[in-house]
């Protein structure tokens, strides 16, 4: 009987047979027909055989693989014909560095003409990328699904060579290359300046051929690509020299020019110059492959000119200010100058390049003066601020000279805001040079004879003036209370000694200074008027009432008796009185300021201000020649003459 169901059923294609693997169509991705139920037990049990059979394959595939591989690569697998199939990464890892140990120190060899080269590959700037190279292999079999894993490790392994991954450095390649091409012989050289003794020459230049670096780097990588020891044949190309003899010439003439001749240096009083071995010595040619000017190094030529600039240096010298009826120029002021070095350099290398005008004037900086003509105005100096005086009537010639000639030292001094005057420092070095004369001066206890006695007189005459201006002083008393000081009406106590050691001595010296303490500058003028020295301190005045007063004078303290003290210069029998007996005082002097009837409070000195002078008694003085009996013992008691002893009497 016909089952006609079955023959009105269309025939269905099945997938075509695989002349070696029959499951081909049943790898993971194949499309399968769906398909009806039979209606017959017999063919739907042959079916169900078959799915069990690929059921069964499946399962086989799904755990055979792995358990086959184990974590290895598959069957075939080789890395640049090195064969690491069935290895695991570890093992794979180590055959692969003992397989290209040779090849990584010994990569490439280079041939050029004659000469050979070999580098390895860190020379080269490759390195062979091992895990990446194993990351690339272990994909083969592993991209596909698990029945083309069965098919590629049970049934038909595949074999599939891997290439080696190298990392690159490019730059480290090039600088190998190029250290070969300074080695290939015939190189090209251009022409170069050079000095030979005072003569500028060129040595010229020759043509040659470079290594072709482009060609050798792409032949270089290919080498390595195949991680096989390979040789690269070198090729070269011509080079033509850039820099010739002729286009070089006219750089020499121009560096011959240069250190022909001396350059002269003009600085307004004399003619320096920069020498022709100095010019030698600093000249700068042009490096090979430069075509550029010769120079100079600027420093070695700045280094000749030293002494020209320490002759040449000048302090600029402040004018000199005076007073008549205002603010005056007595001498105007001197601007200083130094050399400058560096614009006389420049000026001195652009002389060089010509060969008959190679003198320069010399390039000097300006210093103005702090004291200068063109800013009067700005000190502030408007008025009289106090005036001090001294009679020095009745002093000895030398003693009044010297006063004069302290005068001519300490007039037109200027004070600035804040600094302190000093008049020893205002009256300069007191010496015969400087007009000084000998005269009695008091050391300590002893009246002496020494240069510039009577310059006391005027230091007392400038302490008064500051005394009257309100100014903090600095000074000290005379050691004997002196009757010279107390002339028109001036009490004890306001005067003021100074000493000036002479050279060479360990005595120490005795100032008189007082501070600026206004906002402007002082000039303090110094006038003699036949016999009165006055002192004029101008400035702006404070607007101060400055009271001065001795309120208390000790009773007197008597001397001793008369002192004797030998002298060479005198002879035998010859006595000289060189001062005369005097009481000492204890002298109180009190200073007072105010302003608008009250007192001025300063940060820096005591208002009132309190000051006591200590005047010693003063003895009899004579100097005796050797020899010469004394009439006075140590303490100035009387000798009483004895008989000589030797004498007879007459009979």
């Amino acid at each position: 009987m016909t089952d006609r169901r079955r023959e009105s059923q269309p025939a269905r294609e099945q997938p075509p047979a695989h002349p070696q693997d029959p499951f081909a169509y049943l790898e993971e991705g194949a499309i399968v027909p769906p398909r009806k139920p039979m209606a017959f037990r017999r063919t739907s049990t042959r079916r169900g055989f078959i799915a069990a059979g690929l059921a069964g394959l499946g399962a086989t595939a799904w755990f055979g693989v792995p358990l086959n591989t184990s974590g290895a690569f598959y069957p075939g697998t080789k890395v640049s014909g090195l064969n690491i199939a069935e290895l695991n990464r570890s093992q794979a890892l180590a055959l692969m560095h003992t397989h290209f140990a040779d090849f990584e120190n010994t990569a490439v060899d280079f041939t050029f003409e004659q000469q050979r080269w070999n580098a390895s590959l860190a020379q080269l700037g490759f390195a062979i990328d091992y895990e990446a190279t194993l990351d690339g292999a272990w994909q083969h079999g592993r991209t596909s699904g698990k029945i083309a894993q069965f098919r590629s490790v049970l049934i038909a392994p595949k074999e599939k060579n891997y290439p080696v991954i190298f990392t690159a450095d490019n730059a480290r390649l090039t600088a190998f290359l190029e250290g070969l091409n300074k080695e290939i012989v015939g190189a090209a050289r251009d022409a170069v300046l050079y000095l030979d003794d005072d003569m500028v020459r060129i040595q010229p230049n020759v043509d040659g051929r470079a290594l072709d670096i482009d060609a050798a780097a792409a032949a270089t990588t290919r080498v390595v690509q195949s991680a096989q020891r390979g040789l690269v044949e070198l090729t070269s190309e011509p080079v033509v020299s850039q820099i010739t003899v002729d286009r070089l010439e006219p750089k020499r003439e121009l560096a011959q020019t240069m250190i022909n001749a001396p350059v002269r240096v003009d600085t307004g009083e004399d003619i320096w110059k920069v020498s022709q071995a100095t010019l030698r010595a600093a000249l700068i040619l042009p490096d090979e492959g430069v075509l550029t000017d010769p120079t100079f190094d600027e420093n070695k030529i700045g280094q000749s000119l030293a002494d020209m600039a320490t002759e040449t240096h000048r302090d600029p010298v402040d004018a000199t200010l005076g007073w008549d009826g205002g603010l005056v120029v007595v001498e105007n002021d001197v601007q200083g100058q130094d050399l400058d070095i560096d614009a006389t350099t420049k000026a001195i290398i652009e002389a060089t390049k010509s060969a008959e005008n190679r003198t320069i004037e010399a390039i000097f900086t300006q210093t103005l003066a702090e004291v200068n003509t063109e800013n009067l105005d700005s000190y502030g100096i408007i008025d009289l601020v106090a005036e001090g005086d001294s009679n020095f009537a009745g002093s000895s010639w030398e003693r009044a000279e010297n006063v004069r000639v302290s005068a001519q030292h300490l007039t037109h001094t200027l004070v600035k805001p804040g600094e302190t005057y000093s008049f020893l420092d205002a009256i300069g070095a007191i010496t015969v040079e400087n007009g000084f004369v000998q005269g009695k001066i008091i050391r300590g206890s002893w009246i002496v004879s020494d240069i510039g006695g009577g310059a006391c007189q005027a230091s007392t005459t400038v302490f008064r003036a500051a005394l009257r201006a309100g100014f903090p002083i600095d000074h000290q008393y005379h050691t004997y209370r002196l009757a010279m000081y107390e002339q028109d009406g001036w009490p004890a106590g306001i005067d003021a000694a100074i000493y000036q050691p002479n050279p060479g001595t360990n005595d120490v010296a005795q100032d008189m200074t007082f501070v600026n303490t206004t906002e402007n500058w002082l000039l303090v003028e110094f006038v003699i008027d036949d016999e009165m020295a006055y002192c004029n301190i101008y400035g702006t005045p404070q607007g101060w009432d400055v009271d001065i007063e001795v309120p208390y004078i000790s009773d007197p303290h008597e001397p001793e008796g008369p002192k004797e003290t030998e002298d060479d210069k005198l002879a035998k029998g010859e006595r000289q009185q060189v001062a005369w007996a005097a009481s000492g005082y204890d002298v109180q002097m009190v200073r007072t300021i105010r302003e608008n009837g009250e007192l001025v409070e300063f940060a820096d000195q005591s208002n009132p201000w309190e000051y006591w002078s200590y005047f010693m008694p003063q003895r009899d003085e004579y100097l005796i020649g050797p020899g010469t009996p004394r009439e006075f013992d140590d303490q100035g008691n009387p000798i009483t003459p004895t008989p000589d002893s030797t004498d007879e009497p007459e009979g």
